[in-house]
């Protein structure tokens, strides 16, 4: 159970007959788990996303769906000694299981303050600190809301050939590509999302790939690159 009250939010009517609306919220990178009061992270965390969620939800009008992401470095530790999936140490970071407990309940509250809006779809990433829990907190979302017509979780297919790493999802004619940025540049996406999903890849007017990762300033291509933003 969590101690995070989910908010009720005061909604606008919906416009009417406007196009659908797809609204992503990053979640990607927020290490779960480092120095610091669990409690007082996922509290801003929550906040975070109330606040996003509230600001999109009356600048458009009407959401027709969310798109978050599980895993991409939720959780900062991969291992029982405290380290990331490539085995570097964290240190101060929390023992393991209660780092992937919080994580759940950071996961689980998330959902259900968004769902109050609009469905929710969860892409389930692998990052470079959380490879295995990624996988585990997503099969813990699957099962929390296994049965809710509203939530659908999204995992990787457990194919050698892509790794694992990449999710794809396709909104009407916009395709999705989930890659934490550890494995793959960003300017290497546009050419491995059409080997990966050709039939999704011709059938979208828009292609999107959203990374985490960078947690530094670089400088990429911006806009479209070689079909793909």
């Amino acid at each position: 159970a969590s101690n995070y009250e989910v908010p009720r939010l005061e909604l606008p009517p919906p416009p009417g007959d406007d196009a659908p609306t797809l609204v992503h919220i990053s979640t990607r990178d927020l290490h779960v788990g480092e120095p610091g009061d669990p409690q007082d992270y996922h509290d801003e965390i929550m906040a975070r996303i109330e606040r996003c969620a509230s600001w999109h939800a009356r600048a458009y009008g009407r959401i027709d769906r969310w798109l978050v992401t599980i895993g991409s470095d939720w959780c900062t530790i991969d291992t029982a000694g405290r380290t990331t999936t490539k085995g570097t140490a964290i240190p101060g970071a929390h023992h393991p299981e209660v780092v992937r407990r919080w994580a759940e309940r950071l996961a689980v509250d998330a959902i259900d303050m968004l769902r109050q809006i609009a469905p929710v779809t969860a892409i389930q990433e692998q990052g470079n600190h959380d490879t295995i829990t990624s996988g585990a907190l997503a099969s813990v979302c699957f099962a929390w809301f296994r049965g809710c017509e509203d939530v659908e979780v999204l995992r990787p297919e457990l194919n050698d050939q892509t790794r694992d790493v990449r999710t794809y999802y396709q909104w009407h004619d916009i395709m999705i590509a989930g890659h934490h940025g550890h494995v793959t540049s960003p300017t290497q996406m546009p050419r491995i999302m059409a080997a990966e999903r050709p039939r999704m890849w011709g059938e979208a007017r828009h292609r999107y790939a959203l990374l985490g990762h960078r947690h530094h300033s670089k400088r990429w291509p911006a806009g479209d690159h070689g079909g793909a933003e």
